[in-house]
């Protein structure tokens, strides 16, 4: 069964689906109107730059790391090299065709969350470290990012800033504090399994700093923030604290790659309930 289902999940293909509907998700609580093809446009582009960075970054984990140090989810690329050319090939086409169809600020922002997604992996010239070698914002970054495709991308996408800015300003703000919160409370688990690998690359990491217990605790106050305080479907705050916690218990790869990941989609799916 694993391996019917490793090349969706291994390949980042999943996740990318993943971004696709926190996208959508973004655009319908911003404006609880029926998509339209700018809409769909936008969300294969979100599409194809999330598949497009998770390739590089894994193309450079390969290059750098030995054989014997990678985990089975980059393993599993070492007999699927072609993939790379295919999915960059892919992920430049929608772009390059989905480019003209989008506003231009919905690019920038793509473009910005691009570079940062980009820089998470691989080291900054002249500096010399990446991102996620921030002492405790390896995961801040991500919730970033997905924060940001959820809320601001959407937003400007809309031109909705172009009506009552100070609204639809504020209103976007509570949402990327939402999906912000969401997204760090969902993505904590990660770092909890990385925590051997992550003192091995001296990255210093949320779970580092205070423990895997403490981290867990962590994740279930920010789902019940984020619901408190921002709103969050209180189904998916329950299901995710449940999610979390089978990760912890089962310590088992695929609970990471199909429960974590599948809040995401399950959150769009929830749209309009409680």
């Amino acid at each position: 069964m694993k391996n019917l289902f490793a090349p969706i999940f291994y390949s980042h293909f999943y996740i990318s689906l993943c971004s696709i509907a926190a996208y959508l998700y973004g655009k319908w609580m911003l404006t609880f109107t029926p998509f339209v093809q700018s809409d769909y446009i936008m969300a294969a582009m979100v599409f194809a730059s999330t598949l497009a960075t998770y390739t590089l970054t894994r193309k450079k984990a390969l290059t750098l790391a030995k054989d014997e140090d990678l985990p089975t989810r980059v393993k599993w690329w070492l007999s699927k090299q072609s993939l790379f050319k295919v999915f960059m090939a892919m992920a430049v086409l929608i772009f390059l065709v989905g480019m003209f169809f989008v506003q231009l600020e919905s690019l920038i922002i793509l473009g910005l969350l691009g570079i940062i997604s980009v820089f998470y992996s691989v080291k900054i010239p002249v500096i010399n470290i990446s991102l996620r070698q921030v002492p405790l914002l390896k995961t801040i970054w991500i919730a970033l990012i997905w924060a940001s495709i959820a809320s601001f991308l959407p937003l400007y996408q809309a031109q909705l800033p172009a009506l009552h800015y100070d609204f639809w300003m504020e209103k976007g703000l509570a949402l990327f504090l939402q999906q912000f919160l969401f997204i760090l409370a969902i993505t904590i688990p990660f770092d909890i399994r990385d925590i051997e690998r992550d003192i091995e690359k001296n990255i210093k990491s949320i779970p580092i700093l205070i423990g895997a217990k403490s981290s867990l605790y962590l994740s279930v106050l920010l789902l019940a923030t984020a619901s408190i305080f921002f709103d969050l479907n209180a189904i998916l705050t329950i299901l995710s604290i449940v999610f979390i916690a089978i990760g912890y218990a089962k310590k088992q790869e695929w609970y990471y790659l199909v429960l974590l990941d599948s809040t995401i989609i399950l959150q769009f799916l929830l749209c309009g309930i409680l």
